[in-house]
């Protein structure tokens, strides 16, 4: 009989205290695209860049790696498997092009972080602190563009 009024309980007590205010937060850590643009965010962009563009190069070495026998496929994964066996070209395999979000992604990154570090140069007395990350960033830029289909 007590079990019987647990629930009802406890969905009377959520819907009470969910319109006294009590749940409400205010988060002061809040990242916002004013906060990005800062010159003191530079160094994080890059870096977050660098990043993508990294994940996204090891990702696209994976099926190629497990093709040739570099790594080794152990698992339960058909599609890993195929790869073992060599068969690349297979187009329903999901690890042969699930990489293109990464890269894709990686672009988006790095096109943004020189762009706000081609900003910062052009307003910044000293440029000499964002030209070689500048330049490393669009290094990664045009190697990876070309390879993705963007377009800078």
């Amino acid at each position: 009989m007590k079990n019987r009024y647990k629930a009802p309980l406890a969905v009377a007590v959520v819907v009470a205290l969910s319109g006294c205010g009590l749940l409400d937060v205010d988060n002061p850590n809040s990242l916002v695209e004013e906060s990005v643009e800062l010159e003191a965010a530079a160094n994080g962009m890059v870096n977050g860049a660098l990043q993508r563009v990294g994940e996204a190069i090891a990702g696209s070495w994976e099926p190629y790696l497990v093709a040739s026998d570099e790594l080794y496929w152990i698992g339960s994964r058909d599609a890993w498997k195929s790869l073992d066996n060599g068969f690349i070209a297979d187009p329903e395999n999901e690890f042969s092009d699930g990489r293109f979000p990464d890269m894709r992604q990686a672009v988006w990154t790095a096109s943004n972080a020189v762009r706000l570090l081609e900003k910062h140069i052009a307003e910044s007395p000293t440029p000499a602190n964002f030209e070689g990350s500048s330049g490393f960033g669009v290094g990664w830029l045009g190697w990876m563009a070309p390879r993705t289909g963007a377009r800078r």
